[in-house]
């Protein structure tokens, strides 16, 4: 059986990266799929670009763009100005970012269309009619018009940062194909699995509003202003 590692949205976070591909790598996955917005929001644009680019000299990797990247290519050719956090981040970032990275995002296809075994998949980041088009959830009309407008049996895609799931329940001996069925440690019984993420979770709520509060300071303050509270989570 393959296994597929799908990663969307990094925004630059070139360490959660890292992490997600040091885990499907162990996982045993052997082709990843990124469906957009690797970039524009941390500042290791190049590393994240760097380690796709890395990773594709010993896997199958199939990439599209997402709308962060577009700001990158849309703000380079036109110079638009834009009052908002987001545009000052794309310019940060075009300034940042080496000429071969910026023209690995410029080639990046808006859909892809790809087949792995015999499953048929269509990768795209907001929806197959704009790379800023939201998909939520509760979208269900949406969904189903993209679905039967669409040849491929499967639909990939990030933009909204929610997870969707078909609307047909899967059996248990399906899911046990996917799931670790081994026993808890005593260590993992005692403290939990989902420490880590509950903590990502928590900080990042708080950091999307105290980053305002350190504009204009040092990537230091910011650095020892994030782990005091991190460290109190913890």
């Amino acid at each position: 059986m393959v296994k597929v590692a799908v990663i969307s949205d990094i925004h630059g976070n070139y360490i959660a990266l890292e992490e997600m591909l040091k885990d499907a790598k162990e996982s045993g996955a052997t082709k990843y799929i990124f469906t957009g917005d690797l970039i524009n929001e941390f500042p290791f644009g190049n590393k994240v670009i760097n380690q796709i680019k890395e990773l594709q000299n010993d896997y199958d990797v199939y990439v599209v763009k997402g709308n962060r990247e577009q700001y990158l290519i849309e703000y380079d050719e036109y110079k638009y100005t834009w009052e908002n956090v987001q545009f000052k981040n794309t310019v940060f970032m075009r300034k940042e970012l080496t000429d071969d990275n910026f023209e690995f995002i410029k080639n990046l296809p808006f859909v892809l269309s790809i087949k792995i075994e015999d499953l048929t998949f269509k990768l795209f980041h907001g929806s197959i009619y704009s790379l800023s088009e939201f998909i939520h959830n509760y979208d269900e009309d949406l969904m189903e018009k993209i679905a039967n407008e669409t040849e491929e049996k499967v639909l990939l895609f990030g933009h909204s940062h929610q997870r969707i799931w078909t609307k047909e329940a899967y059996e248990l001996n399906y899911l046990a194909e996917f799931v670790d069925l081994r026993p808890l440690t005593t260590t993992e019984k005692e403290y939990g699995l989902g420490r880590n993420c509950s903590l990502f979770d928590t900080v990042r709520h708080w950091a999307y509003s105290a980053i305002r509060e350190h504009r204009g300071k040092t990537w230091e303050q910011w650095l020892n202003s994030v782990l005091l509270p991190k460290f109190g989570i913890s």
